[in-house]
């Protein structure tokens, strides 16, 4: 970093005789100023909340940066007048007046708060969103510091402060599904038109929200296939859970011998064994889909009771 003279009045000779006509004793700096050094503390900057899309685009950021003085004197630190860049985009900025001393060759903690609207950008939503599963989220600190030591007020030139990334604190929990066979049942709605009802409660056990979506879910009795249906958009807050009733609609002249007689024994009150299989992803606040481990898979027993 560049070094600039700092004046202060014990590190000068004489200034009176620096003033007089013909005076040998100049007014020179003894002491250089080194600029403060800004470092990211990765493990307390974090996300806390953003609302995606329809929602408000609402981000919540906390960047923790640590303020080194260099320097073999001590400084006030007055004002920082900053801007935050995520993935390349100017996202907010704001000033926050620390006011706080920083020994020599010390250090201080600080902390610039970010709340801001997103713009409607497809990139920048995107890397916001997957860091919520696993992959950091560049970002850049940019700005002016005005300090002063001994009674000398300085502002530094408009530079970049920190560029490091956002770690996120949790990846997206893929959700647990529990099969509920108190509220499943087969049943007709008119003769020969049967209705296999399968019931479910999703629970969401990490910090991060998403959408659960299933395609593709085929249900199965005594292995033979009955039906085939897609599922959601399930909304699965952070920590929540989601009644599922998935309702599949069999067609008995579609079906396979081991397949009708399946049916018409659950039909009849005889416990069936199912088994429900698909693929299932997370819409990560309603931006990134990714795929949940080992898709949509219940099994248990169902019947007309």
């Amino acid at each position: 970093m560049p070094r600039f003279p700092i004046a202060i009045l014990l590190a000068l000779a004489v200034v009176a005789s620096a003033c007089a006509p013909g005076a040998d004793v100049r007014a020179r700096p003894i002491v250089d100023f080194a600029p403060l050094d800004f470092e990211a503390v990765s493990g307390r900057t974090r996300i806390e909340r953003f609302d995606p899309p329809g929602a408000g685009a609402r981000l919540q950021l906390e960047l923790a940066v640590l303020a080194r003085n260099p320097n073999p004197f001590g400084v006030h630190l007055d004002r920082l007048v900053y801007r935050v860049v995520l993935a390349g985009s100017e996202v907010a900025e704001g000033t926050i007046e620390p006011d706080v001393w920083i020994d020599a060759n010390g250090s201080a903690p600080l902390v610039f708060p970010v709340e801001a609207d997103l713009p409607p950008q497809r990139p920048l939503l995107s890397a916001v969103a997957r860091a919520f599963t696993g992959e950091a989220l560049p970002y850049r600190l940019e700005g002016r510091v005005q300090y002063s030591a001994s009674g000398f007020a300085f502002d530094t030139r408009d530079a970049l402060l920190v560029e490091d990334v956002v770690l996120p604190r949790e990846t997206a929990q893929p959700p647990a599904i529990r099969y509920e066979p108190r509220d499943s049942r087969v049943f007709e709605v008119r003769e020969g038109v049967p209705v296999v009802q399968i019931a479910a409660t999703v629970f969401n056990p990490g910090e991060i929200g998403y959408f659960l979506n299933g395609k593709d879910v085929v249900l199965s009795l005594a292995g033979s296939p009955l039906g085939r249906l897609d599922v959601g958009p399930v909304p699965l807050p952070a920590g929540g859970e989601r009644r599922l009733e998935l309702l599949f609609y069999p067609d008995p002249e579609l079906l396979d011998e081991i397949g009708r007689r399946a049916l018409a024994a659950a039909l009849d009150g005889i416990p069936t064994g199912f088994s429900v299989r698909g693929e299932l992803a997370m819409d990560v606040l309603g931006v990134e889909s990714f795929p949940v481990p080992g898709g949509f898979a219940l099994d248990g027993f169902v019947d007309a009771d």
